[in-house]
C-alpha cells in the first residue's frame, strides 16, 4: 500500500482515501442504528382498523400481552407497533401522504439498513483497492467512479436534519 500520496491523490496518512473513509462511516452509522431499532420484518397491516400502523415482530426478551411473546390462539410471535400516525376520529390520516409514508417505512426495515450497509462497505472495499492499485487515481476519479453509493453516505452523514450520534 502506497502510504506517502501525492499531492493530487489526497490521500490520508494511513493511505485510505477519503471516499472510502465516508462510506464506511456512513454503512457504520447505518448499521449502528439497524441494529438499534425492532428487528424485522417490518409490515404495515392494510385492514381499516390498523391502517395508521407499521409492525414487526415482538422483539425476544420483551414481554407483549402473552408473558411469553406468543399468541395461544395462532403459535405466532406477537407483534408489536414500530410506528403509529396520528388519525382523526373519522379515520382519516392527519396528513393526506401517511399511509404511502407507512408503506415506505415497512419496506425499510433494518434488514434493508443492513443490506444497503453491506453495499457501502463493498463500494468502500472496491474504491479502496482502485486508489492502492492506480497510481493516478485521484479523489475526483473516486467520487466520479463512486457517486452512487457516496451520494447515499453524504445523504446519512451530511445532512443536519437527521438525527446524530
Amino acid at each position: 500500500m502506497n502510504t506517502v500520496a501525492e499531492p493530487h491523490r489526497k490521500a490520508r496518512e494511513d493511505g485510505r482515501a477519503g471516499a472510502v473513509e465516508e462510506l464506511l462511516a456512513a454503512a457504520g452509522l447505518l448499521r449502528r442504528r439497524a441494529t438499534e431499532a425492532t428487528n424485522g420484518p417490518w409490515w404495515r397491516p392494510l385492514d381499516t382498523r390498523h391502517k395508521d400502523i407499521v409492525l414487526a415482530p415482538l422483539p425476544d426478551g420483551e414481554r407483549g400481552t402473552w408473558t411469553d411473546g406468543v399468541d395461544p390462539a395462532t403459535g405466532l410471535r406477537e407483534s408489536c407497533v414500530v410506528v403509529k400516525v396520528p388519525t382523526w376520529s373519522t379515520g382519516r390520516h392527519s396528513r393526506s401522504r401517511s399511509g404511502r409514508d407507512l408503506e415506505y417505512i415497512a419496506l425499510m426495515d433494518p434488514e434493508v439498513g443492513q443490506g444497503v450497509a453491506a453495499l457501502l462497505e463493498l463500494a468502500a472495499s472496491e474504491a479502496q483497492g482502485d486508489f492502492d492499485n492506480d497510481p493516478k487515481m485521484t479523489e475526483k476519479d473516486l467520487a466520479e467512479r463512486y457517486a452512487g453509493p457516496l451520494t447515499v453516505a453524504h445523504l446519512l452523514l451530511g445532512d443536519n436534519r437527521r438525527t446524530m450520534p
